[in-house]
């Protein structure tokens, strides 16, 4: 009885169904140091029990020198290696809450954060300093528990989310942030 579907095959329309953010996770049990480099990271993010269902893979959001990198000048989010985040990228936490918008550059402004990342104090290993840059702190390349490396705050809503200092590799697990690709 609908006039503009009047006379039309049950296949003569395609309809798709998408979703426009991505996902952000921070994974459920904390490690040391030695994460197995960044494509370990990669893994403990793709086996993680509390990872979504049907999303697809995930990166860690964490950087090494050569490997992946967020920027190399402060703040501009140039000469990415391997980058997690997408430009103008909406990204939530799995059950929706809104955590940011990324710029054209695939990074965040501080102060634009909705929410934080995280849901707890946890600390999470990434590599950054507050300025998107590459910190030499990064527990030998993430391969082993010795020295220190770089962490952030899961609950912020300020750079810290991506900096808080240094750890001790050995003896302060962190967590990481997991990023749907």
């Amino acid at each position: 009885t609908d006039t503009y579907a009047n006379n039309l095959s049950a296949n003569s329309t395609s309809i798709s169904n998408r979703d426009f953010r991505k996902l952000i996770f921070q994974s459920s049990t904390p490690v040391d140091g030695n994460l197995g480099g960044i494509s370990g990271a990669d893994s403990i993010c793709n086996s993680d029990g509390i990872k979504p269902a049907n999303t697809g893979s995930y990166k860690a959001m964490i950087v090494m020198t050569g490997i992946r990198r967020a920027s190399v000048a402060p703040d501009t989010g140039d000469g990415q290696v391997d980058w997690v985040l997408l430009p103008n990228q909406f990204y939530t936490r799995p059950d929706g809450t809104p955590i940011m918008t990324t710029n054209s550059a695939s990074i965040f402004v501080f102060g634009v954060l909705t929410f934080s990342i995280g849901t707890n104090t946890n600390a999470i290993w990434t590599g950054l300093n507050s300025n998107w840059t590459t910190d030499g702190s990064n527990c030998g390349f993430w391969t082993n528990s010795g020295g220190t490396g770089r962490y952030a705050n899961a609950n912020s809503p300020a750079s810290a989310v991506i900096h808080g200092g240094n750890v001790i590799c050995s003896y302060s697990p962190a967590n990481l942030y997991c990023v749907q690709q």
